[in-house]
């Protein structure tokens, strides 16, 4: 099957763009919202800021590992694959990230603290988010396939 062949390829492609995705929905509705709120109440604005990194940080942790669960349980994702993936998700970051808070990563000019930081460079967010990114596909990859492998036994 070609998409058994193909899945070290086609999974950091396809979280790279459900992630751009996100990010683009995430500015464009969900933070003028954060924004609309700490207007309403400005004392609630360390919360909402708290609030929104965590939701934030948890959806991007969520469609990284389900992205990877789905890989593994359909198409036999393994360690293996992870190797060739990683330096793909790298490249796709370096071609194109927007400014925006991967994870742990700040790549836009204001930092989350509202007080303005230099944006990181392009190749250096991309070594970090795909660090992060790789990280969590390699703890979800161990822990599906462990259980994969007990189940199987």
């Amino acid at each position: 099957m070609f998409i058994r062949k193909m899945i070290s390829a086609i999974t950091p492609i396809f979280v790279w763009l459900v992630i751009n995705v996100y990010v683009l929905i995430f500015s464009k509705f969900l933070s003028p919202l954060s924004g609309l709120i700490v207007d309403i109440l400005p004392s609630s604005l360390p919360w909402v800021l708290a609030i929104t990194l965590i939701i934030n940080a948890f959806a991007q942790v969520a469609i990284v590992s389900l992205t990877t669960i789905v890989a593994i349980r359909k198409f036999s994702y393994k360690i293996k694959c992870l190797t060739f993936s990683i330096p793909i998700m790298y490249l796709l970051f370096l071609l194109y990230n927007q400014p925006f808070v991967y994870i742990f990563v700040n790549t836009n000019e204001k930092s989350v603290f509202l007080d303005y930081t230099p944006a990181m460079p392009f190749w250096k967010a991309s070594i970090f988010i795909t660090v992060q990114y790789g990280i969590v596909m390699l703890i979800t990859t161990l822990i599906t396939c462990r259980k994969k492998g007990a189940d199987n036994d």
